[in-house]
C-alpha cells in the first residue's frame, strides 16, 4: 500500500488530518458535479465535518453536489451557497455576507479550486 504522502487523495489527506476537518465548518469554493472538487467533497463527507458551506457559480450545480452530498449522508449540514468571485471586491462581498450568517460562528478549513 502506497503511503498517504505519496498518494495524495482527497481520501488519504482526509485520514492524515481527521481533526482539521471533524466537527469543523468546512467552506469548499469552485463545486462542480463530476469533477475533482466533487470527488474532493465527497471523501470529506465521513470525516464529520458540522457543516460543509459549498460554493461556485452556478445555483443548480451546487444543488446537485448538495443533493448528492445529503444522499450519501442524511445527517450532513450541507449550506449551498452561490459567489462568484471574479474580483477581489467579490471577494469582500462574499467574506461580508457568510461574516453576517450568526449560524456559522467559525469557519474551518477552506477548500477552493
Amino acid at each position: 500500500m502506497a503511503d498517504n504522502k505519496q498518494n495524495p487523495t482527497a481520501s488519504n489527506m482526509a485520514s492524515r488530518y481527521p481533526d482539521k476537518i471533524e466537527g469543523k465548518t468546512l467552506l469548499a469554493t469552485g463545486v462542480s458535479p463530476k469533477s475533482i472538487t466533487e470527488t474532493f467533497r465527497m471523501n470529506l463527507v465521513p470525516f464529520n465535518p458540522s457543516q460543509l458551506i459549498i460554493s461556485g457559480r452556478n445555483e443548480v450545480k451546487i444543488q446537485q453536489i448538495a443533493d448528492k452530498v445529503r444522499s450519501a449522508n442524511p445527517c450532513e449540514n450541507i449550506r449551498p451557497s452561490v459567489f462568484d468571485i471574479p474580483s477581489l471586491a467579490a471577494v469582500h462581498a462574499a467574506a461580508e455576507e457568510v461574516n453576517g450568517w450568526l449560524d456559522v460562528p467559525c469557519i474551518g478549513p477552506s477548500i477552493s479550486w
